[in-house]
């Protein structure tokens, strides 16, 4: 199912809507605004310090319908969002290594593939930078992140981003994907949920190739975060990776998820090695070496597969935030 946006524009809307920030706390309301004007991203970690001391937890209601520096999100649940979403409600953009990262690779006329697009940070990150020359493919399987990447892609005006239903696969068809009560985002769905989470339910989705859906088409970029299915998403585009123009890939390192599927995530790195890539981390500097020991310590981080060529070229174009470090980045 693809759903091409309408290029009208609809009327400006504030910052931030009262749409349920009644439940918002009084300083968290003002942190948002002063922090949506701070021309900088240096000295924002600061100021929300100070207006935020000993707030070591928002309100279980909490939602707000909000501007960030590339979009907008329609009624979200910024409560029970993870640590990085609840830094894009406040400061605007989150991840400013990745973030650098994508503006190294992306230029206008571009076409990504956002896989497993979520709410659609990633997706209107991409929008923002190929401009309306350019076309950013987002997928989402499950109908309610569905219908909150649709609402907020509408919301963003972002007309060059083109919505697909479906899960990305090594065969099309359809699947069933598991849903889990305590993940209200629907950011963690998979094919491959370990069952020890709460309350797995399961629901039918279609699955697709990207081989099928670009068999005519450039691909410059793909983003992967499909809690497991990486593996088999690439299966289903090796006539992309085969092509001379290679697209960029970026794609989640998960053990927990791989691991459900059957699989670890080195068999991804011997995939995209058979097609001459070569794994890098993203750092706001531009590329580094991946290390599994020494990367995987703390999180699963987002991995970046370059060619030779790529690398060459990309290693050498700025993707700078405004000359922040990471340390300082929030």
């Amino acid at each position: 199912m693809t759903i091409p946006l309408s290029s009208q524009r609809p009327q400006r809307k504030s910052a931030m809507s009262a749409t349920s920030t009644d439940a918002i706390p009084y300083r968290i309301r003002l942190t948002h605004a002063l922090l949506q004007l701070w021309p900088f991203l240096r000295g924002r970690g600061r100021i929300s310090q100070l207006f935020l001391y000993k707030l070591n937890r928002w309100p279980e209601q909490a939602r707000a319908s909000f501007h960030f520096r590339f979009g907008r999100f329609v009624d979200a649940p910024i409560a029970s969002w993870p640590r990085g979403y609840k830094d894009l409600f406040l400061y605007g953009v989150f991840d400013v290594g990745e973030l650098a990262m994508w503006r190294r690779v992306l230029k206008a006329g571009a076409t990504v593939v956002d896989g497993g697009a979520n709410w659609g940070y990633w997706s209107l990150v991409a929008s923002k930078f190929v401009g309306k020359s350019g076309r950013v493919h987002a997928f989402e399987p499950v109908l309610a992140t569905f219908e909150a990447l649709r609402k907020n892609i509408e919301a963003s005006r972002a007309s060059n981003v083109m919505l697909h239903q479906a899960a990305l696969a090594d065969e099309n068809g359809s699947t069933w994907i598991k849903l889990a009560a305590d993940d209200p985002i629907g950011g963690q769905s998979s094919l491959g949920r370990p069952e020890d989470r709460q309350s797995i339910r399961m629901v039918e989705c279609n699955m697709v190739t990207l081989d099928e859906v670009f068999q005519d088409q450039p691909v410059h970029l793909i983003k992967l975060d499909v809690e497991g299915g990486e593996l088999a998403a690439l299966r289903g585009a090796t006539g992309i990776l085969r092509r001379r123009e290679k697209p960029v890939i970026t794609f989640e390192w998960n053990r927990v998820t791989a691991s459900a599927l059957g699989y670890q995530p080195t068999a991804i790195g011997k995939l995209l090695g058979d097609y001459q890539y070569r794994l890098f981390r993203a750092t706001q500097h531009g590329p580094v070496p991946f290390q599994e020991r020494s990367d995987l310590a703390q999180w699963s981080p987002m991995i970046w597969a370059l060619t030779e060529a790529q690398q060459s070229k990309y290693l050498n174009r700025s993707g700078s935030m405004e000359g922040t470090s990471e340390s300082e980045q929030w």
